[in-house]
């Protein structure tokens, strides 16, 4: 982020668990989070660098400790 010119990054990082997992899908949609499973195939099928990103990945035993989402808050200065 901070290569693309954007500042005052803030990251906030948290943990998903399976009630929140369901919580998402009674939100979206489980058309939408299909959706999204299918822009995951989909990169992994069209991009080489997704698949050796993916393929280098050591999975850890127990996922679901590192399953979650992300918020970034940025600003881009002209």
């Amino acid at each position: 982020m901070k290569k693309s010119g954007l500042k005052n990054i803030e990251v906030r990082t948290h943990k998903l668990s399976l009630s929140d997992a369901i919580e998402t899908i009674k939100l979206y949609g489980l058309k939408e989070t299909l959706k999204i499973g299918y822009r995951l195939l989909s990169m992994y099928a069209k991009s080489p660098d997704f698949r050796k990103y993916t393929k280098e990945m050591k999975p850890p035993k127990n996922i679901s400790q590192y399953l979650g989402y992300g918020i970034y808050v940025v600003r881009k200065e002209q």
